[in-house]
């Protein structure tokens, strides 16, 4: 009996994750361990690689409803050139029965995004060979072996945990230009299990399992990737071709007969200022807030995840601490929830479609009251002396409260109107143009949640009027969910 209970005991601190850490020589043998595992210097010396994935996308946080929760097919092809340091992305979503497509590559100098609907590319400065396929190289453990054996040298050991009944080593790591990963290598076959990286919301982590390995030349990779985000399932292949000598024609080509859209606006640093007689707009990057003076206090819209910041940009540039009364939650999305608890230290009265109120509540930490709230039922509503709450439901958002100062013109929305390019580069929904124009509401200008540039009700109806059907290249094999 004594000795089942020495087993135990010793079985289970080999179960409790070990922080004592390897030595260097130790933790490069694990390194080496892991390439070799994945085809050691065949796969070093591999010039290029592609996959092409088919998969089903479950919208957590971005469904068009906030009671349930949709799930669209999701199509993408990812070309890594190793030898150029030139990456391409091509994809294919599916919401309903339209199909939008995207084209978008890093050519070892510069990057480029592709219009093939509008016929039109733009560069991108903030394009990079690390960023140039939207984080889905990270699906493919093959590659994360390549980042990892680039970055062994500053790569730390964090402990052992099982993982489906079998001890792994977790190894944290950072490539040049990509987030911190945390790899679980499982402790007999030196093959990754799961990976994890930091999620956008505090404390949560994008995860990445890998199954069904397969070898091709002698070169491993996972033929089945299982993707969680904030511990909810966000992707499920379907199926995955893995090609290790792909074409590389056209891939970083701009086809004739393209036009140069504007060139992208540098949003990068904190910008805050007056569009209209007491009208302010504020942010960086891709979130953007409104903040229109009633006075004595503020009503603002615009919820991405670092409120305070714009908050205090306008303050400084209007010289007083004015607080924010009401706050216009525009929809239910994860993205455009990221400051509620922001807003809600502000002591800030929130005002949420009715539909919506679930989930600003699961944005708090301290749920309010429906009698805390202002609810929005109806499709257009009176706030304070100069703001009206315009409705505009669509195939996006089952509702989506827009901001509408009648006394300036000024007008905010999410993810209905905005365009991040010095020219050009428009992005609009008709249900907004509809909603408007049976209203009979005609705004001098529009700003956006993801775009201070203003726009007119002419580029409105120019935009709207030129949309068209989603335009797939012939070549392309993605067409099709």
């Amino acid at each position: 009996m004594k000795k089942c209970l020495v087993f135990l005991g010793v079985l289970l601190l080999w179960m409790v994750p070990a922080h004592g850490g390897l030595s260097a020589d130790d933790k490069q043998q694990l390194v080496d361990r892991v390439v070799a595992a994945y085809g050691g210097d065949a796969l070093l010396s591999l010039p290029r690689l592609a996959f092409e994935d088919r998969t089903r996308r479950l919208q957590f946080g971005q469904s068009v409803r906030p009671d349930e929760i949709d799930l669209t097919p999701y199509r993408a092809s990812i070309v890594i050139d190793f030898e150029n340091n030139r990456k391409s992305w091509r994809s294919a979503a599916w919401f309903g029965s339209e199909r939008y497509t995207q084209n978008q590559f890093f050519d070892g100098n510069r990057g480029v995004s592709l219009n093939h609907t509008a016929r039109t590319f733009a560069e991108d400065a903030g394009l990079s060979f690390a960023r140039a396929d939207r984080s889905l190289s990270y699906t493919l453990d093959t590659v994360l072996v390549r980042l990892l054996h680039g970055a062994a040298q500053d790569a730390r050991y964090s402990g052992d945990v099982l993982l489906g009944g079998a001890l792994h080593h977790m190894l944290v790591f950072q490539a040049d230009g990509h987030p911190q990963m945390t790899l679980f290598i499982n402790a007999e076959t030196a093959v990754i299990s799961k990976m994890t990286r930091p999620h956008w919301m505090e404390g949560a982590v994008h995860s990445y399992r890998f199954s069904r390995h397969e070898r091709r030349n002698n070169i491993l990779y996972a033929a089945d990737t299982y993707v969680l985000s904030r511990g909810q399932p966000r992707t499920i292949t379907v199926s995955r071709e893995v090609n290790l000598n792909p074409s590389m024609d056209g891939l970083f080509d701009i086809p004739s007969g393209y036009e140069e859209e504007g060139a992208g606006i540098d949003f990068s640093e904190m910008k805050a200022e007056e569009i209209g007689d007491g009208v302010y707009i504020a942010g960086q990057n891709w979130g953007f807030s409104l903040f229109v003076d009633e006075g004595d206090h503020f009503i603002a819209a615009g919820g991405y995840a670092g409120f305070t910041d714009r908050y205090e940009a306008v303050t400084s540039l209007v010289g007083e601490d004015k607080p924010v009364r009401y706050f216009i939650v525009s929809h239910h999305h994860l993205d455009h929830m990221g400051g509620m608890q922001e807003i809600a230290g502000l002591g800030a009265t929130f005002v949420v479609h009715r539909s919506h109120l679930t989930s600003l509540q699961a944005r708090l930490d301290q749920p309010v009251a429906e009698s805390e709230v202002v609810l929005i039922s109806d499709e257009r509503a009176a706030l304070g002396a100069r703001v009206q709450v315009v409705d505009v439901p669509s195939a996006h958002a089952s509702h989506n409260l827009t901001t509408y100062v009648h006394d300036d013109g000024s007008f905010f929305s999410a993810d209905m109107f905005f365009s991040r390019q010095q020219q050009g580069g428009v992005r609009a929904t008709a249900a907004l143009a509809e909603t408007l124009k049976r209203l009979r509401v005609a705004p001098r200008q529009f700003v956006a949640a993801h775009s201070s540039r203003p726009l007119s009700l002419q580029d409105l109806t120019t935009a709207v009027g030129e949309d068209r059907p989603d335009r797939c290249p012939e070549s392309w094999t993605i067409c099709t969910p």
